[in-house]
């Protein structure tokens, strides 16, 4: 049997790639994600702001989390997983960095926050240091 864990893995080793490829084509990248239905099919996701070319990233990963929840309600949602980028202090204490931010799911009460801290180099390629984790804050499935 799956683990809830392996099933949030599953989702970030499907998002991050796209984000690699996002900052070494663009040196950053709007808010997305992606969502695993109950069967364990990965669905690709993003938001916008019609509004507006330069939407705020905060607007962008609300409008995922509305879109999240109403799946969640209907039984349609296993897991997901939101992607952006931050700025972050970094666990060892050396400083700050950017970083790709994944946030992962999962109804089987699994929540983490997994960080890849990343600079892009001279030659517009994003490096990347080391991964670190922690436990993240429930916003769609509320197990308690």
């Amino acid at each position: 049997m799956v683990s809830a864990k392996q099933e949030a893995e599953r989702l970030i080793a499907e998002t991050l790639p796209f984000a690699k490829e996002m900052l070494r084509e663009h040196s950053e990248f709007h808010p997305f994600g992606a969502f695993m239905r109950p069967s364990g099919e990965i669905v690709q996701m993003a938001a916008e702001d019609a509004s507006t070319d330069t939407p705020a990233a905060t607007t962008l990963i609300e409008s995922m989390k509305r879109d999240l929840c109403e799946r969640a309600e209907r039984g349609e949602l296993k897991a997901f997983a939101i992607v952006f980028d931050v700025h972050v202090a970094l666990p060892d204490g050396s400083g700050r960095s950017d970083a790709v931010q994944i946030n992962v799911e999962h109804r089987s009460d699994y929540c983490a926050e997994v960080f890849f801290p990343y600079a892009i180099d001279s030659s517009q390629e994003p490096v990347f240091g080391s991964t670190f984790a922690q436990q993240g804050e429930p916003c769609v499935f509320d197990n308690g």
